[in-house]
């Protein structure tokens, strides 16, 4: 555990995780004698026992707290609501319910959809253990109910400084917080420094809609956020970092050298899923092959966007080419 002073009235809290991306960020922001937490870790007992013991450090309890704030509703930043008095106001953006309700329709349409995508995306049967399950959510994550949902351009009773921005990609519940007088923002996993984000993909909300296409949802919110005066991230994982002008560009550059590689590929003959990221990510594909799809699957969707693909199905798989 470490315990940072970022701003005069901001501390990170660093807690360890089981996850491969390493420790995750909770934000304690006090003004005037009021309490936010943003972020809610994992539901390990040694993060919570760390966590206990930063606040501690700050002269606070549990029972300081007046708010929390959720980022987005993976399980390394809702853990602790387990744990936390029910008496503290919880915010989020909506799409969180399902997910920290443990909904058991969502759940059974979770399982449903990945399974359905596997078969789409080619991949054996021999991999499907290395396809998403609600498992995760269940053992890591916590369960509680909002208070009152957040989205753009909402506000925080008593922080109305913190602008509420809909940033989804990542997880399509995914909001940022920033502070236009600093520049602060507070990213969550929406801008990391030392790794690129994924967009995970995420079943339909509701049996009235498609499944959201998370790659293009993430790209439009990092091209929204090019003209905030953004100059210090405080990230979800990672330490706290200035904010070069450049950041967001050389994601897109990147972004845009990958697509036209797949590209590339889809001229040489028709592949599903599963063989182009094979191919594309070979060094990582086995021990990474949830999120090595879902990228694929992600890049195919906007070539698909540009008319730029077209696709065969052959007993249920789906083979790209080019047109």
């Amino acid at each position: 555990m470490q315990l940072n002073q970022i701003e005069q009235d901001i501390w990170q809290i660093e807690l360890e995780t089981p996850y491969a991306v390493g420790p995750v960020n909770i934000y304690i922001i006090i003004k005037n004698n009021r309490v936010m937490m943003v972020d809610a870790g994992v539901s390990t007992y040694p993060a919570w026992r760390d966590f206990q013991t930063a606040l501690h450090q700050l002269n606070l309890t549990t029972a300081s707290i007046d708010c929390l704030v959720l980022t987005h509703h993976h399980p390394d930043h809702t853990g602790f609501l387990r744990y936390l008095p029910t008496s503290i106001d919880l915010y989020g953006h909506w799409r969180n319910t399902p997910w920290i309700s443990h909904d058991t329709h969502f759940m059974r349409r979770f399982q449903t959809f990945f399974q359905e995508q596997a078969v789409k995306m080619g991949v054996p049967e021999r991999y499907y253990d290395k396809l998403p399950t609600f498992k995760g959510y269940l053992s890591m994550g916590g369960t509680s109910e909002l208070k009152r949902t957040i989205n753009e351009g909402d506000e925080i009773p008593g922080f109305e400084e913190w602008q509420i921005l809909y940033t989804p990609g990542h997880a399509q519940s995914h909001i940022s917080l920033y502070r236009a007088t600093d520049g602060v923002f507070m990213s969550g996993d929406f801008l990391l420094e030392h790794i690129s984000t994924n967009a995970l993909l995420e079943p339909p909300y509701n049996d009235k809609e498609e499944a959201p296409k998370t790659f293009l949802r993430y790209r439009e919110s990092l091209i929204r956020c090019l003209t905030l005066d953004i100059r210090k991230v405080l990230p979800g994982h990672g330490k706290p970092f200035l904010y070069p002008r450049s950041f967001i560009e050389e994601r897109l550059h990147n972004q845009d050298k990958r697509f036209d590689t797949l590209k590339r590929y889809i001229k040489e003959k028709p592949q599903t899923v599963f063989e182009i990221g094979k191919r594309m990510f070979r060094f990582v594909f086995f021990k990474q092959m949830d999120l090595v799809l879902f990228e694929v699957q992600g890049y195919l969707e906007w070539l698909a966007k540009n008319n730029e693909v077209t696709i065969e199905m052959k007993e249920g798989t789906y083979y790209y080419k080019s047109p």
